[in-house]
């Protein structure tokens, strides 16, 4: 017969494998981060390539006149003075560049969300698993709210990142004006 305290020591180290199991599988996930990104980042080079090339059309792009603060038209800057605006043959990007960010993002974050589930684990000792993307990969297999847990750290996680990546091309963007 065991005492309560056995039965609290074996309850323990149970929980210290499955905290160990769950550190190891979590190291391992961030690794397979790195594979994602890079993935993602191939799969749409050229749609990041062309809009980088008309960004460096639009950026060489010379005024073709000047507008005063009273809506009078001149050839060159001097003449139209201080507070004119530039006119182009061709639309310059616009404050919306910085709602195409933020619209970028929060569809990165939707999709952030659908990427990690928690599942019910088929077969196998534990109840529940955490897949990602197609749902062909299994990243974590556990209890239901050890798999809560580590969907919701991998989560974070890559919110982080894509909060990162936002806030660098909003500064690179509003930096640039």
């Amino acid at each position: 017969m065991t005492t309560p305290n056995e039965e609290l020591r074996k309850e323990n180290d149970t929980l210290r494998a499955e905290l160990n199991t769950t550190e190891v599988l979590l190291e391992e996930c961030k690794m397979d981060w790195s594979g994602d990104v890079t993935q993602i980042k191939a799969e749409h080079k050229h749609e990041i390539d062309q809009l980088r090339a008309q960004l460096a059309e639009i950026e060489k792009a010379e005024p073709v006149a000047w507008m005063s603060e009273h809506g009078h038209l001149y050839e060159t800057l001097a003449a139209a003075g201080e507070y004119s605006t530039p006119l182009f043959t061709r639309p310059m990007p616009a404050e919306s560049n910085a709602e195409l960010v933020e619209a970028a993002y929060d569809e990165v974050q939707r999709q952030i969300v659908e990427r990690y589930r928690v599942e019910k684990s088929i077969g196998g000792f534990w109840p529940c698993c955490v897949k990602a993307g197609d749902g062909t990969m299994d990243i974590f297999v556990g209890s239901k709210k050890q798999a809560e847990h580590v969907r919701q750290a991998l989560q974070t996680a890559c919110l982080d990142g894509a909060f990162m990546m936002s806030n660098a091309a909003l500064s690179k963007y509003k930096g640039a004006k």
